[in-house]
């Protein structure tokens, strides 16, 4: 399942509950289509399996897992605002 759309490589999707059922799905096309993708989910382990297993489908040459809760993130990144 290599990347089909390269016109999305500076396009980023967060996704959440990335996981397992939707989330996991939505991981894996926005993925597919070129997008850099953020998954967040409360399982660290599952989220390192996810996160290699896109990895090895789609020949991606780097991935990043960072442990942190998405407030925390969401503050650093100051592009989103929060309720």
């Amino acid at each position: 399942m290599p990347t089909i759309n390269t016109g999305n490589r500076n396009e980023y999707a967060l996704i959440t509950g990335a996981s397992s059922g939707f989330g996991y799905e939505f991981a894996k096309l926005f993925a597919k289509d070129g997008y850099n993708v953020i998954l967040v989910a409360r399982n660290e382990e599952r989220l390192k399996e996810i996160t290699d297993e896109l990895k090895k489908l789609l020949h991606l040459p780097k991935t990043s897992l960072i442990k942190m809760p998405l407030k925390k993130f969401m503050i650093k990144r100051r592009k989103w605002v929060l309720p």
